[in-house]
């Protein structure tokens, strides 16, 4: 018999978006929202597609310490999709291990939270018979850094099998290396289907023999995690699986990098940002827009933006707070000669300019950078709270580097 279901991970429900400081406080309340608006909706798709059942595969809340508020909206979430019959399958991940605090709630009918000692199987059956086999394991703790997967042993041929899994496979640089594994140890569970999470970028390691998914996850949360965020449905047919994406984001963030060298007149510039915020708008899907622009500008484009008016005119038309809204965090520029490709060196040269604009948002770069050691580790909160920096020291720094790499971010 056929069947469906969502994928769906790194949900990050309240998360507190550092480094927001200059919106307006209704627009930092609707970002903050948006975790949960994309819970939401990703609620409602379930409904809507009449699923058979929901997979979660990790970081439903954003730290250890997860608020109650959160506890609550994600079992009503649950709840809801309870009542129309559509069961729910769980793993915790390294933001919200099982040691962390979980307030003692009555969870519905037909919700399973694994546990983290080993590796469960819970069979879904539909019309009386089992359809599918889910195998899952929640981080017992937050660092996790033994490989989890060869735990996974399908026991079962005769019924389609689902391994859920909060993972790095390949090791990738950019996140934090919990339960690494690698596709081959994967191969050898004998999966049909593997539900990742971890990795917020969406991506199909393997399209088949077994069907490897990151789905994302659902809400974007900084200039890090640009473009579309969602989940997939997964549509089960003679035991063949086929994905579909849905996003799901309410904010989605821009990082925009623009070659203005050819305006040479304000109306050259103001009409070029205009059809790249217009595009913005219409990538959206009719959700809010957050960008960040760095010009690669010309001789006269430096010096008309010298002028503080200029610049901060130029802001104000970018940012409407109308719903759906538009925000431009900031408006950098760049010149031809220092070609960076390196998306880290690029956000320092937009950091560079931004400072000398306003050396005050000094502070705000430090919390960013110290948001994931406050906010996931234990003792960092202790260690890094009152942490000054010199804002000129900083932007002198921060120049040093730029002009000792190549394009490609090596030392020349």
């Amino acid at each position: 018999m056929d069947f469906t279901f969502v994928h769906a991970a790194d949900l990050h429900l309240d998360t507190p978006f550092v480094g927001l400081s200059q919106l307006p406080p209704p627009l930092r309340e609707r970002i903050h929202e948006s975790t949960f608006q994309a819970y939401d909706e990703l609620i409602q798709f379930c409904i809507d597609e009449r699923v058979d059942f929901l997979v979660l595969s990790g970081d439903i809340f954003n730290s250890a310490d997860r608020s109650l508020r959160a506890q609550l909206r994600f079992r009503d979430g649950l709840a809801r999709l309870s009542s129309q019959g559509i069961s729910s399958y769980v793993i915790h991940g390294n933001h919200d291990p099982l040691d962390g605090y979980r307030a003692r709630l009555d969870w519905p009918e037909g919700v399973h939270i694994f546990e983290g000692d080993r590796v469960e199987s819970v069979p879904f059956m539909k019309a009386g018979r089992e359809q599918a086999r889910i195998y899952g394991i929640s981080y017992a703790t937050s660092h996790v850094q033994e490989n989890l997967a060869p735990l996974f042993r399908r026991e079962t041929h005769d019924v389609f099998a689902i391994g859920i899994l909060h993972t790095n496979v390949g090791s990738v640089s950019a996140h934090g290396n919990y339960a690494p594994c690698s596709i081959e140890d994967l191969n050898k569970a004998g999966m049909d289907y593997w539900a990742l999470g971890h990795i917020h970028a969406r991506n199909v390691l393997k399209q088949a023999n077994p069907v490897i998914v990151y789905p994302g996850n659902t809400q974007g949360r900084s200039f890090k995690e640009t473009g579309e965020k969602g989940c997939y449905l997964v549509r089960v047919e003679n035991g063949l699986p086929s994905l579909h994406f849905k996003p799901l984001d309410k904010v989605r963030w821009f990082d925009l990098r623009i070659d203005a060298s050819g305006c040479h007149t304000e109306q050259q510039l103001i009409s070029l940002l205009d059809e790249h915020m217009n595009d913005c708008m219409q990538h959206a899907g009719g959700g809010s827009v957050i960008t960040r622009v760095t010009l690669v500008e010309n001789e006269w484009l430096s010096s008309v933006l010298k002028k503080q008016s200029v610049m901060e005119d130029l802001l104000l038309r970018y940012r409407e707070v109308s719903e759906p809204f538009l925000w431009t965090q900031s408006i950098g520029v760049v010149s031809p000669q220092l070609h960076i490709e390196d998306p880290f060196l690029l956000e320092m040269a937009d950091w560079v300019n931004r400072l000398k604009q306003d050396s005050s948002l000094a502070r705000e770069l430090l919390q960013d950078a110290q948001a994931p050691l406050v906010l996931e580790h234990r003792l960092g909160s202790k260690w890094l709270t009152g942490i000054n920096a010199s804002e000129k020291e900083w932007v002198r720094e921060f120049e040093r580097m730029l002009s000792a790499t190549d394009k490609g971010g090596n030392w020349k």
